[in-house]
């Protein structure tokens, strides 16, 4: 999907954007933003995009997202989270610039990729969000460069979009590929051919491979091995159900080739993968 520029940056009232937000769902809109962009999910579970990156979400998901990334977030139940927005020089065009400041515009480098935050950290950040949304003037100012102070200073994170992606869709190509993605996002679960896809697209095979690779960093066969994949995930997680179920209610017909992708994936079996989770301490 050609991925959609957001203009929700500043207002004439406000040097940077917050939001909180009760009781919404969260739908599949692929944009991105001219600045940065700080998610933190408090309450829902679905599944995060970003870049090439395609990944499980549940409560006390952080991530910040820089200049130019596309993302979208999907779930169609009902939670709460908090959204800030930022330009980079929100603050003045030379204030990250300032000795004091290198390791934030060191960190905010890293976002081009986007980076998620261990829930340690994520509710750290909530306390600020908290009080962020009942302060005002200068003090609003403060609370996020604590923000970002914090997230410069973490050591839990990981870097979720490979460098190879790109968002670079031409403007003649922009309903070819938004076809494509929501024919494969409403249909994952189902059987996929090469040709079927190509057909949406209105192309050759083998020139659709190309498009497809060009415009998401991926090849189609990834791509969908990757969706069904954290569907798995959300079951191995959220269910009792066997790994064979599992592997036909994600979308593949055969259990070693479930197994199979699934190590390639996640770096290790269903099962495993669920015992891990499970193990998980709650503050992390």
């Amino acid at each position: 999907m050609k991925p959609k520029i957001e203009h929700r940056l500043t207002s004439s009232e406000a040097s940077f954007y917050f939001r909180h937000a009760k009781n919404e769902s969260l739908k599949f809109i692929w944009h991105f933003h001219r600045g940065y962009e700080l998610a933190l999910v408090l309450k829902n579970s679905g599944r995060r995009f970003v870049g090439d990156n395609i990944a499980n979400f549940y409560p006390f998901d952080l991530v910040l997202t820089g200049p130019g990334l596309p993302h979208t977030w999907f779930s169609e139940k009902k939670g709460e989270h908090f959204v800030i927005q930022f330009n980079e020089h929100f603050l003045g065009k030379d204030f990250f610039s300032l000795p004091e400041m290198q390791p934030i515009k060191i960190f905010l480098q890293k976002a081009s990729r986007g980076i998620a935050f261990d829930k340690a950290t994520a509710r750290l950040i909530e306390k600020k969000m908290r009080l962020l949304e009942k302060a005002t003037q200068a003090k609003r100012i403060i609370l996020v460069l604590e923000i970002l102070d914090l997230l410069a200073s973490s050591k839990n994170y990981k870097i979720l979009s490979t460098k190879q992606f790109s968002m670079h869709i031409h403007n003649s190509n922009g309903k070819r590929i938004d076809a494509v993605y929501n024919y494969i996002n409403s249909r994952y679960l189902e059987p996929i051919t090469l040709k079927q896809i190509s057909n949406v697209a209105g192309m050759r095979e083998q020139s659709f491979c190309r498009f497809f690779k060009n415009s998401t960093g991926k090849v189609f066969t990834e791509y969908l091995s990757e969706l069904r994949i954290a569907h798995a995930c959300m079951l191995l997680i959220e269910t009792d159900k066997s790994i064979g179920e599992i592997c036909f209610e994600s979308g593949f017909n055969n259990l070693s080739n479930f197994n199979r992708r699934f190590i390639k994936i996640k770096g290790m079996p269903p099962r495993q993968y669920r015992q891990e989770f499970r193990m998980e301490p709650s503050g992390k």
